[in-house]
């Protein structure tokens, strides 16, 4: 993933030369200057890492839930178990789905035939809803 560097940042934090770092928390070590060219990187990196299939819904979710590199489901059957428990987070949470309008449009033609052809996007917000999850679609 390549980084676009705003006029603003002279000299970025070495974790992203290689795209946005995968280890939550890095921030922490910087100083508040540091600090400010992460976040001037982390908005310039808004919406790069775009959903346009079900497994990337899948992993978004899981690295959104329990950090990167984490599991929570790889299908709605999957994450209705990760809801129950023994997974990490449990509910009730609220979930903030930042950009959901282009996901729901990204999987607009992947629908579950056995549920009578429901849209798959619809279908995992009715799951996590029925877990209580408070679902905001932003």
């Amino acid at each position: 993933m390549d980084v676009t560097l705003l006029d603003a940042v002279a000299d970025p934090p070495h974790d992203w030369y290689d795209g946005a770092p995968a280890v939550p928390g890095t921030w922490a070590r910087h100083d508040p200057a540091g600090r400010m060219e992460w976040l001037m990187l982390a908005l310039a990196n808004v919406g790069h890492q775009a959903v346009t299939n079900i497994r990337g819904l899948h992993c978004a979710l899981g690295e959104a839930l329990r950090g990167p590199g984490h599991y929570y489901g790889w299908g709605l059957d999957a994450l209705d178990d990760c809801l129950g428990g023994g997974f990490g987070v449990r509910p009730p949470f609220t979930l903030v789905w930042q950009g959901s309008a282009k996901v729901r449009q990204a999987l607009a033609a992947d629908r579950v035939g056995d549920l009578d052809g429901a849209a798959y996007f619809d279908l995992l917000v009715r799951i996590l809803e029925r877990n209580n999850v408070t679902v905001v679609l932003a």
